[in-house]
């Protein structure tokens, strides 16, 4: 950040108004340096300055008039969580889904996942490979599980895959 503070001067001469800071200011993934891959959203990046530094850079910017407007990667996560048995690949398209399970002891703080089976499920909309909504969605599940993990594989066209709904 106070690399940032000692170019203001420049950066307002320019008659910048807006400064976008990319990607995310928490400790991301050992080598991410793109800031896309945070490990725990509690956690400032000491790379880029402690609290401290953060309060008086953002003070000085809305002293001179400008803005600040950070993208902040909330639903973007490091990769620490796998499928059982597909660590380090792509699983295939399994209609029955795959345990989760953590790739090393390194884990989320702020958040949990489960693994157990559901009866029931509320299923979003999904499409064929040839676009044609599934309205049969029994043909293809019996179930699912409690988990927030997409477990769509979409280079396996030949089984339905998930569209936003």
């Amino acid at each position: 950040m106070a690399g940032l503070q000692d170019t203001l001067d420049y950066l307002q001469g320019m008659g910048i108004k807006i400064l976008y800071l990319a990607g995310s200011p928490f400790v991301n993934m050992p080598w991410g340096s793109d800031g896309y891959s945070p490990l725990d959203l509690t956690l400032l990046d000491r790379h880029l300055g402690n609290i401290d530094a953060w309060r008086s850079a953002i003070a000085d910017i809305h002293r001179r008039g400008m803005y600040v407007m950070l993208d902040n990667t909330f639903a973007t996560l490091g990769d620490l969580l796998g499928f059982k048995a597909h660590l380090n690949n792509s699983a295939v398209f399994n209609p029955q889904e795959y345990d989760v399970v953590y790739k090393s002891d390194r884990v989320y703080h702020d958040f949990s996942f489960g693994n157990s089976e559901l009866g029931q499920c509320e299923y979003p909309r999904f499409w064929d490979a040839d676009g044609h909504l599934l309205t049969n969605l029994s043909t293809y599940f019996t179930g699912c599980r409690d988990s927030e993990f997409d477990q769509v594989n979409p280079a396996d066209l030949s089984w339905p895959y998930r569209r936003s709904c």
